[in-house]
């Protein structure tokens, strides 16, 4: 009787192991679940400012360039929703000041998302605006482009292929399996005021502004990859800049013929201004070969003229001279002898 008793004393202390782990588990798991909470939380709620603060901060010198920087940034998980106003990213500065032009600008980007559809194959946007983004291709006379400056600085020298090992490029074609496709669609797709801009080589072209309006959605009828996304809505800018380019062209033309125009008059003006310049200076020279040659006649002949007077006037000095030598020589001979008769 008391071994009974003493085993069933026993069972009560064995069960209550069991339920004090699972009290102690219970605890940890509203612990683990407060701590998630507060940090969406967090997260929630600072997530705009801290992505704010690593563009302005940080964005320059992770892309190289002069400036780069962000006015507001909303950014809210729970509900799929971004917002970024005024981005600015200036030009590279790894080439001096070489380049003239920030590269890429932009008023506004709202994007509302879908956040279950993130889960899924195909990702859909509710709603995406964009307005007044600006970009500007330059190109130096090197052929140094600032796209390619920023690639370069982000993604590093590229690295060279290596050649593949014989018998090992098969087996890893044969063990990569495909990858699932993901898709993309937008019940609201706006695009405003897109502007445009190239600088080839320090020659200018600007493109008239555009803008891509799928309000009633695009690809939400169809599985669009990113790539045929993007193609789409670049189709209604390709349009434009076809329309541009020849008309640009023919522009170009008429400017190359008005040019050309321009210099052949330039140039008959010129051969004009020449020729009335050459015959100027030789009438001049003319005139002052016959100014030159009169006034060395003259001279000549005021220095001959001279020259007589000169001479003339050294003969009759020498002959007054000779005769009052004569004269004082008589009278000193002349004044002897009537001494000498006393």
């Amino acid at each position: 009787m008391e071994n009974n008793q003493s085993e069933i004393e026993s069972v009560p202390a064995d069960n209550e192991k069991p339920k004090k782990k699972c009290r102690w588990l219970r605890r940890i798991l509203w612990v683990l679940l407060f701590v998630i909470i507060l940090v969406l939380t967090i997260v929630a709620f600072f997530l705009g400012p801290i992505v704010k603060f690593g563009v302005n901060t940080f964005g320059a010198s992770f892309l190289g360039v002069d400036k780069c920087s962000v006015e507001s940034v909303k950014i809210y998980p729970f509900t799929g929703h971004v917002r970024f106003e005024k981005i600015l990213v200036g030009k590279p500065v790894l080439y001096g000041s070489e380049f003239l032009h920030d590269i890429f600008s932009v008023d506004l980007i709202d994007v509302d998302a879908d956040i279950f559809s993130l889960l899924t194959q195909k990702k859909v946007f509710d709603r995406v605006e964009i307005l007044n983004p600006s970009a500007t291709y330059e190109q130096l006379r090197s052929g140094i482009a600032n796209v390619d400056v920023v690639l370069k600085n982000v993604l590093g020298e590229p690295k060279p292929d290596a050649e593949p090992v014989a018998g090992t490029q098969n087996e890893t074609e044969d063990a990569e399996e495909p990858s699932e496709e993901i898709y993309i669609g937008a019940r609201y797709f706006v695009i405003k005021d897109v502007r445009l801009a190239a600088y080839l080589r320090g020659m200018p072209m600007k493109f008239p502004p555009m803008s891509a309006d799928f309000s009633q959605g695009i690809g939400m009828d169809e599985n669009l990859t990113p790539l045929a996304f993007g193609t789409k809505v670049a189709g209604n800018f390709m349009s434009v800049i076809d329309v541009f380019r020849k008309s640009a062209i023919g522009d170009m033309t008429g400017a190359a013929m008005g040019a050309v125009s321009d210099a052949a008059v330039m140039a008959g003006d010129a051969a004009k201004s020449a020729t009335d310049v050459a015959v100027s200076a030789v009438s001049g020279a003319a005139e002052f070969t016959g100014d030159a040659a009169k006034a060395t006649t003259d001279a000549a002949v005021d220095v001959v003229s001279g020259a007589a007077e000169f001479t003339e006037d050294a003969v009759n000095a020498t002959t007054d001279t000779i005769s009052d030598s004569v004269d004082a020589v008589w009278n000193f001979f002349g004044s002897g002898e009537k001494d000498e008769k006393k």
